[in-house]
């Protein structure tokens, strides 16, 4: 997260904020080399259809294409050190095994789903975007532009209204839950959703009706299953693809689900992290009749975490606004002390890039950690209200105060 100070408008101060992932980005352009040997239209706009295209239905020298397009790749990482020895020409044909899978998990999801994407490595508010700078206004007035890139923006259409979701592309296994994104510490696919949203006109004809859909990570990734015993090569790929699995936040809204897997069924969803009661069977073609519904969550596992109301989802967003203007805030007055947070075995400094900067490791850390105890679902969500409500008062109370 870096900020930059830079005028504002009418002469006031502001600063820009910009997310930086760069170690995904040579796999995912890897990928989409991949579907351009393919000769699928990669154009963004229109939309890029994946065509049914699947493994059986693929060329069958997909997996000489990856390999030529790591053959091109490996040079230029890490200045040819895939190249000089034996570890690393194992890691080559990793990489290699990763992109595969990874290329074949992208056409699974356009194969069983209506979602494609309308904008790829999507630049906002910077030089030739296609989407401006999300701007913020801070208390004091001053300014917040974010800026950053998203790895895809999907659509899927139905009865007249735009279902949008985000993607982020990762190499890594965590997922998203509620307690990381109320603490701030992973606000990341929520704030590319509003940006999504609120520029959308951007990226679609003017005057469509546009709902939020979701936010899920691609995993990419190759990952050493572990067995008992020997497993078939049925077996493993299920395994495998358990592993993979696109993890993040979906919205309860039937009609959106079945875009995203059009033979999404009761049970566990092998594409989506989301898993259907038996009770909710009646609903699975009557989107209508699931919307009615007082409380559709209660159709989806105890255990599942990944569905939210859009009343949910859009509280998370207030949130993760509001999070973003708090730090803006502390960034413009200089609040730069060291705070790293420590939530269960998690502690901020674990894979941090800047310890030998910080040096907090050379002291009592303990001292220095913030402890950030793990909460409950249903607290998480009170707590949204309480702030929900309290930023109401807190409006009324300024135009009251403006108004006199």
């Amino acid at each position: 997260f870096r900020a930059t100070t830079v005028l504002g408008e009418a002469g006031g101060v502001g600063f820009k904020a910009t997310w930086d992932c760069e170690l995904v980005q040579p796999l995912w352009k890897s990928v989409w080399w991949f579907l351009r040997k393919l000769d699928i239209l990669l154009s963004e706009d229109p939309a890029i259809p994946l065509l049914g295209i699947y493994p059986e239905d693929a060329p069958t020298c997909y997996k000489d294409i990856m390999a030529m397009i790591v053959e091109q790749l490996a040079p230029k990482m890490q200045n040819e050190i895939l190249l000089s020895t034996g570890r690393y020409r194992y890691l080559r044909r990793r990489l290699q095994k990763t992109l595969e899978r990874s290329a074949l998990m992208l056409l699974e999801h356009g194969r069983r789903g209506d979602f494609v994407p309308i904008a790829l490595e999507a630049d906002f508010g910077m030089a030739q975007s296609k989407l401006p700078a999300w701007r913020l206004t801070l208390k004091d007035g001053s300014s917040l532009l974010l800026q950053g890139r998203i790895d895809r923006i999907e659509q899927a259409e139905e009865d007249g209204i735009h279902y949008l979701r985000v993607i982020d592309i990762k190499t890594g296994s965590q997922g998203l839950r509620l307690t990381d994104i109320y603490y701030g510490l992973k606000i990341q696919l929520l704030s590319y959703l509003q940006v999504a949203l609120q520029y959308y006109e951007r990226l679609l004809p003017q005057g469509e009706r546009v709902l939020p859909a979701g936010v899920l990570y691609y995993f990419f990734r190759s990952s050493v299953l572990s067995a008992d015993g020997p497993l078939s090569v049925e077996k493993a790929k299920e395994l495998h693809d358990k592993e993979v699995k696109a993890q993040g936040l979906l919205v309860a809204d039937m009609k959106a689900l079945k875009l995203a897997q059009r033979d999404l069924t009761t049970g566990s969803s092998t594409l989506l992290p989301l898993s259907l009661l038996k009770d909710a069977a009646p609903y699975m073609e009557d989107a209508e009749a699931f919307a009615q519904l007082e409380d559709p969550l209660a159709l989806f596992g105890k255990r599942n975490n990944t569905v939210v109301t859009r009343e949910q989802l859009e509280l998370l967003l207030q949130h993760t606004k509001q999070i973003i203007v708090q730090l803006g805030q502390q960034i413009h007055q200089g609040d730069i002390a060291v705070r790293p947070c420590r939530i269960g075995q998690f502690t901020g400094c674990q894979y941090c890039g800047y310890q030998t900067i910080c040096q907090i490791q050379t002291v009592n850390e303990s001292a220095y950690w913030e402890e950030l105890p793990l909460l409950e679902r249903d607290e998480i969500w009170a707590r949204l209200e309480q702030e929900k409500g309290e930023k109401k008062d807190a409006d009324m109370d300024e135009r009251t105060a403006a108004s006199h």
